[in-house]
């Protein structure tokens, strides 16, 4: 993954490299570590019969991150608890980055008394081995690995099953390509054009189908995408109209006059190859900003998962 290096380094050199993520056993507890969008995920199989939940961990590990601008989350289960730690530009600062945000947890956890096991059940002894569940890397039980198998199959049957209702989802995700719409217009009045503004119109839209629409299924997801296009084109024209009237509005041409006979205004101003260019960013922008979100989505929609041994 990373090079041997760092690998050696980090952490004591206790993990072993599996590619994807490193995994093994460190200071006394079953350990992952994977590189992730914001930064990098720790995850430690801990728990302690006094300490239900792990609430009182979870309690030290949000002050940790309260006191230590290196984490930027935290979070955690019964059995396991997890930082995600923020990302060095460089390889060889990655042991110095985790080392000093772990180390001072790891001590706490030990003097405190957690034992490690299987991260679902917390069984000790039990044979262990690593498994991707949908994005996470756990080290677990081989019984744990098979329950949690159903559960996600038993789960895609029920989404699977779930059907949305077509009128209140497309009215839902009007409403919601309104809200983007809004945002849009408003960065684009800014002098700017933002992918996020995209973003933003396709997660209100499938928001706003999944709210009326009883769920998000995947005919959903299409459709929500589909008008999010749709408004994209109406919030740049609408913007469009918005500054060339401001423009020519002391010539007595209203809003929707402009708006009416915009395509033929900016021919006639020579500027269509502007226009274009201002559309074609803002679908390019939108397109990168939210096609992981819509691939996530199209998978949630159908009960997808991913759950396979990586050990």
């Amino acid at each position: 993954m990373y090079s041997e290096k760092v690998r050696a380094e980090l952490l004591g050199g206790a993990l072993a490299d599996h590619k994807t993520h490193y995994a093994g056993y460190c200071q006394g507890y079953y350990m992952t570590f994977v590189p992730q969008a914001d930064g990098y995920r720790v995850t430690v199989n801990a728990s302690l019969p006094a300490d239900p939940g792990n609430a009182a961990l979870y309690s030290f590990l949000e002050r940790a991150r309260g006191e230590n601008k290196k984490i930027a989350s935290v979070g955690v289960t019964p059995f396991r608890f997890y930082v995600v730690i923020k990302a060095v530009m460089s390889q060889k600062k990655i042991p110095e980055q985790v080392g000093g945000v772990m180390e001072p947890i790891l001590r706490y956890i030990a003097g405190q008394g957690y034992t490690t096991g299987c991260g679902c059940c917390g069984t000790t002894g039990a044979t262990l081995n690593c498994y991707q569940a949908n994005n996470e890397i756990l080290q677990m039980c081989e019984p744990c690995a098979a329950q949690m198998e159903q559960e996600l199959k038993g789960n895609q049957k029920a989404v699977r099953e779930k059907k949305s209702n077509l009128i209140g989802g497309i009215a839902g995700a009007l409403l919601g390509a309104l809200i983007g719409s809004i945002v849009w217009i408003l960065v684009h009045r800014a002098g700017y054009i933002a992918g996020i503004a995209g973003l933003i119109m396709v997660v209100c839209a499938m928001k706003g189908y999944s709210l009326l629409g009883g769920t998000l299924d995947r005919k959903g997801v299409i459709i929500s995408v589909i008008i999010s296009l749709i408004m994209v084109y109406l919030a740049n024209k609408i913007a469009w109209t918005w500054e060339v009237h401001s423009q020519i509005k002391d010539y007595g041409y209203s809003f929707f006059e402009i708006f009416r006979n915009l395509i033929a205004m900016v021919k006639e101003a020579d500027v269509m190859g502007e226009y274009i260019k201002d559309l074609g960013i803002g679908y390019l922008l939108t397109a990168v900003a939210s096609v992981f979100y819509i691939r996530n989505a199209l998978r949630e929609s159908t009960g997808g998962f991913t759950f396979k041994k990586v050990q």
